[in-house]
């Protein structure tokens, strides 16, 4: 082994590990790997989950039918989803509740964190529609007089009680 420290690099009858035959070593300008990947192509295992989010925008954005009142109207896919679960959710159902304001969220924090990026002045500020809630009586539906008494509001002395009869 006290050879080995002798022996310079270009060295040719010097043979041995990591140090191959001049004749087998790649060429100042060669490849090793001269059918290999190109560069800036993806990773193999990057591919079905790229195709299946590809296929997914384009179904989401594919254009269908629907009918709205009486008439029938083109919108996109994801369009007439989000529209559905908003109408299921108007109508009470809680699944469909729930999932809308998740993705209102979402977007919301999104927007939210895309703002930041921005400067402040170029954001306006959102607006916010006024809305009125009215109270409607469950049993029969007509609205309820907002100066209604409900028993947990009526007063211990018996003033503003109402008698059964």
């Amino acid at each position: 082994m006290a050879g080995d420290a002798t022996n310079t690099e270009g060295d040719e009858t010097h043979v041995g590990y990591g140090r191959p035959p001049k004749s087998t070593r790649f060429r100042k300008g060669q490849s090793g790997n001269p059918a290999g990947k190109l560069k800036g192509t993806r990773n193999r295992r990057d591919f079905p989950g790229e195709q299946l989010r590809a296929l997914l925008l384009k179904e989401a954005y594919r254009p269908v039918k629907v009918k709205v009142g009486r008439k029938e109207v083109t919108m996109p896919l994801a369009q007439a989803v989000i529209r559905s679960l908003t109408d299921a959710a108007t109508k009470g159902e809680a699944r469909a509740q729930t999932t809308f304001f998740k993705m209102l969220s979402a977007s919301e924090a999104e927007a939210a964190a895309a703002a930041k990026e921005e400067t402040p002045d170029e954001m306006p500020e959102p607006e916010v529609p006024e809305f009125e809630i009215q109270i409607v009586d469950v049993v029969d539906g007509r609205p309820v007089p907002a100066e209604v008494i409900y028993p947990d509001e009526l007063e211990e002395n018996g003033e503003g009680t109402r008698t059964g009869g």
